[in-house]
């Protein structure tokens, strides 16, 4: 019996870490992601229209991806 216990713990203590990865992955999904105000956004697409900066250097001043920005100003992200 206790080889079955063993296997029962062992199968628990699995699962447990399981959750636990799970856990802190779909943590760190979220945490990467940088949330902008409606002010920022405003002000990534008054950047684009107004001067000569480019996508690349407007998501350094707001510390997210070049894509990001190119998301923002196509209306993708965050509407128009």
């Amino acid at each position: 019996m206790t080889d079955v216990a063993a296997l029962v713990r062992g199968v628990t203590d699995l699962a447990a870490e399981n959750r636990r990865l799970r856990a802190t992955l779909a943590y760190r999904e979220t945490a990467n992601r940088k949330r902008l105000t409606p002010a920022e956004v405003a002000e990534i697409r008054r950047l684009w229209e107004t001067t000569s900066l480019t996508q690349a250097a407007i998501a350094a001043s707001f510390d997210v991806n070049r894509a990001t920005v190119s998301r923002i100003v196509r209306g993708i992200y965050y509407g128009n």
